[in-house]
């Protein structure tokens, strides 16, 4: 009987350079090979950076980041954003271990939804930058006496009226989960829920029959910053790269 030859794993080695995310224990081997005295002291830098959101990270199991950053590394779950990674690793070694296989490119293509934007007379907000933001005051009929107490985190001033997107951006531009049909149905859920999930001041105007919901790009990216589904400087990368006329807004988090 004949056997199929045997693939060594060095053989598909080659295959991670074409992943976005990335093992922690593949980094290391590649960073620190057999040395487990260095492999401890990287491993800990590289879980510290992720703590301080200089390096992305996500769930292998797409759940939400309700564990901390050591606890994810000890279960396996843990994946490291490649960009990031690498260009910490560049500040920090002065190169870094994974291969630097460039994608092409091309210019971001300008979204369908961008040509017939509908934007909220919003008001300009004067207020000291000492003094605390008000908090906004959402258009329907959902908000009421019965909401719960406001998040005491600021919100972002605005002194002028960017145009509100509709859900399809916010859902493409936010992949928060794997694949395309888990992200609109996670977003769809707390969407349809905005109240339930805290979402209330990033509507601007509420979906009726054929028309979609629109929000504020800004402060939905603020909402998964303070829910950990999202680092700081993801969140920014975002919004500058998807919605830059909101990217002055989130100036004030800290990367």
């Amino acid at each position: 009987m004949n056997l199929p030859p045997t693939i060594s794993p060095e053989h598909c080695d080659r295959y991670w350079d074409d992943a976005d995310w990335i093992p922690p224990w593949y980094i290391l081997d590649l960073w620190c090979q057999n040395n487990e005295r260095c492999r401890q002291a990287k491993q800990q830098a590289l879980l510290s950076a992720c703590e301080r959101g200089e390096v992305d990270y996500r769930r292998s199991d797409c759940k939400t980041f309700d564990d901390p950053v050591h606890e994810l590394a000890a279960r396996g779950l843990l994946m490291i954003g490649r960009a990031s990674f690498s260009a910490w690793a560049t500040r920090l070694d002065g190169k870094s271990p994974l291969s630097s296989t460039q994608k092409p490119t091309s210019p971001p293509r300008r979204p369908a939804w961008a040509d017939n934007a509908w934007s909220p007379k919003l008001a300009v907000l004067v207020t000291d930058a000492t003094s605390p933001m008000p908090a906004p005051v959402p258009i329907d009929a959902e908000a009421d006496d019965s909401k719960k107490i406001e998040d005491a985190t600021p919100r972002p001033r605005i002194a002028h009226s960017p145009p509100a997107v509709p859900s399809s951006a916010i859902i493409e531009a936010f992949q928060i989960r794997t694949t395309e049909t888990e992200n609109a149905a996670w977003w769809d859920q707390r969407m349809r829920d905005a109240k339930r999930y805290g979402l209330l001041d990033a509507r601007m105007a509420k979906g009726r029959l054929q028309t979609p919901s629109y929000w504020r790009p800004d402060l939905i990216a603020l909402w998964l910053c303070e829910k950990n589904h999202l680092s700081a400087k993801a969140a920014k990368r975002i919004v500058a790269h998807q919605f830059p006329d909101w990217a002055d807004t989130l100036d004030y988090l800290d990367d």
